[in-house]
């Protein structure tokens, strides 16, 4: 019943860093210094990583993003700017905060 699938993690040393937005709140920047990049982490699911399995695997046009808690986040901020990276998303518990 489920079609034929590539599971794909990307492995990532600095989340706070790729998965958040910029913040102006001043706490945020002392308590995360590294924090608010995640346009650079999209634009690298977009112009890097998807071509690169496309381009190594028998991919179809559909594209899935399941994430949760912080990587949630990165996953609602992907839908809301650039909704056409994904025709599926599953989020859960994102840290919408």
């Amino acid at each position: 019943m489920i079609p034929e699938s590539i599971v794909v993690g990307i492995g990532n040393v600095d989340r706070k860093k790729d998965f958040t937005y910029p913040s102006q709140n001043k706490l945020d920047q002392k308590e995360f210094p590294t924090s608010g990049k995640s346009k650079s982490f999209i634009a690298f699911i977009q112009n890097e990583f998807q071509p690169f399995i496309d381009s190594t695997y028998s991919t179809t046009s559909t594209k899935i993003i399941i994430e949760l808690s912080l990587g949630g986040l990165l996953a609602t901020e992907i839908l809301f700017k650039k909704p056409e990276l994904f025709e599926n998303y599953l989020i859960v518990n994102p840290s919408l905060w």
